[in-house]
C-alpha cells in the first residue's frame, strides 16, 4: 500500500500517528511503500481502514477483471 493512500484516508501525517499509535515522525519516516509493520497496525488497530484500503480495492480489482 502507497504511504499518500493511507495519509488521505487519515487526512494527513498527525490524524494517521493518532489512529495507528505512532509519532508523527515515525509516519513522516515511512518508506512511499508501506513496511509490514505499518500494515499490521492498519489491520489491528483500524480493521474498517483496512477493510476500505485493501479488501474493497481488492474486490474492485477482480469485478474489473471479469467478463462482462
Amino acid at each position: 500500500m502507497e504511504k499518500q493512500t493511507l495519509l488521505k484516508y487519515f487526512g494527513g501525517t498527525g490524524q494517521t500517528a493518532i489512529a495507528l499509535h505512532v509519532k508523527q515522525p515515525a509516519v513522516s519516516q515511512w518508506p512511499d511503500e508501506l513496511p509490514f509493520s505499518a500494515l499490521g497496525r492498519i489491520a489491528y488497530l483500524q480493521p474498517k481502514a483496512w477493510h476500505d484500503l485493501v479488501i474493497v480495492k481488492r474486490k474492485q480489482e477482480i469485478a474489473s477483471q471479469l467478463p462482462e
